[in-house]
């Protein structure tokens, strides 16, 4: 089996932040992406312990000398597809699409639904169409920036984010209140993001992610929420943003809980419900994560879609809270993940 990611690809915050809970790490981007080589190698352990030889790619595009007239069998059963691409702000489909080209099983998501999940508007445009609950919202490029004038003030507080996941930039506290503001935050941002800014209301609310580990109806769903470290709600104002990432990882006052020890039956009902609608409408497989506003009236607000979730595992971090409280395995989520992935890719097996 080959694991193909992209080495330093490229992570940066918004407002300049470099707060680190690692001191060895002095940038964020240095604590990234020692913690993201480390998970690949959590995941080549695997691979080994159930039976596989495992070799890793540290570039996508090295994947390119396997394609073409002339060019070299490829000499692994199948990958295990970390790959964020290099380069291009487009970049999520680029190891999917030269793995389809080459007619290699791999895990996660086919190109499509990469950078269909790496689109924010467009994810949530084809949710709103499967019956999910959105916040409304509006798409600016440089283009049509004067649209943000558009936006009923009763929208407003809005929060403001670069549509596409994949341009590096982590998300910070982007609030405005008033379209004067709106028109300056957006005007900042698209100089960080060139490729558009989704604008859209602000859900008050406590922070809701949920795990999909599998593909379709039949996927296993671990729902996750971010309270106080005692359990006690957060405020409703509070935004997982990526420095407050940093803090929380430096066992900040926060952290993940199982929803299911908080949330009523119904709630959780809801929730994995609206979770499966999403895995299916947008057809994902093998391993995401859905990311919800849930306000104190139990509306369940669907805000992004994750088609590529980090398995960074910290202090602190999604990874390490599922694998300690649902699985009460350091590995366990990896482990789910590889082998409902290889069912589906049809190796059952590493020993035929």
């Amino acid at each position: 089996m080959l694991v193909v990611y992209d080495s330093r690809s490229g992570f940066s915050v918004a407002d300049g932040s470099q707060t680190t809970p690692d001191a060895s790490c002095t940038t964020i981007e240095a604590y990234v992406e020692r913690y993201e080589d480390t998970s690949i190698e959590d995941l080549k352990s695997i691979l080994i312990d159930i039976g596989y030889s495992a070799d890793i790619m540290t570039r996508t595009d090295e994947l390119a000398r396997y394609i073409g007239v002339g060019a070299p069998p490829f000499p692994y059963r199948g990958v295990v597809n970390m790959g964020t691409g290099t380069v291009s702000a487009f970049r999520a489909g680029q190891a999917a699409t030269f793995l389809e080209m080459m007619n290699v099983p791999y895990t996660g998501n086919n190109p499509q639904a990469l950078l269909c999940l790496r689109d924010k508007t467009l994810t949530k445009v084809i949710a709103a169409h499967a019956g999910v609950d959105t916040a409304a919202g509006i798409y600016i490029s440089s283009d049509n920036i004067h649209l943000i004038e558009s936006l009923a003030l009763k929208l407003y507080p809005v929060f403001a984010k670069p549509n596409f996941g994949s341009c590096g930039v982590a998300i910070e506290d982007n609030f405005a209140s008033t379209p004067q503001a709106a028109m300056e935050l957006v005007s900042r941002l698209l100089t960080l993001a060139p490729e558009g800014i989704l604008v859209e209301q602000f859900i008050a609310g406590q922070e809701i992610t949920a795990y999909v580990v599998g593909t379709g109806r039949t996927a296993t769903i671990i729902p996750l929420i971010l309270l106080q470290e005692d359990g006690s709600r957060l405020p409703d104002d509070f935004v997982y943003s990526g420095s407050r990432k940093m803090d929380q990882a430096k066992l900040g006052g926060y952290r993940w809980h199982l929803a299911r020890d908080y949330l009523g039956v119904d709630v959780l009902g809801n929730l994995e419900r609206t979770a499966r609608t999403l895995a299916v409408a947008l057809g994902t497989r093998d391993f995401n994560r859905f990311d919800f506003r849930l306000t104190q009236d139990n509306r369940l607000c669907f805000i992004e879609a994750n088609g590529q979730p980090g398995l960074k595992s910290f202090a602190g971090s999604m990874t390490e809270a599922v694998n300690r409280l649902w699985f009460q395995d350091a590995l366990g989520i990896q482990k789910l993940f590889l082998m409902s992935a290889f069912e589906r890719m049809g190796l059952k097996s590493a020993k035929t």
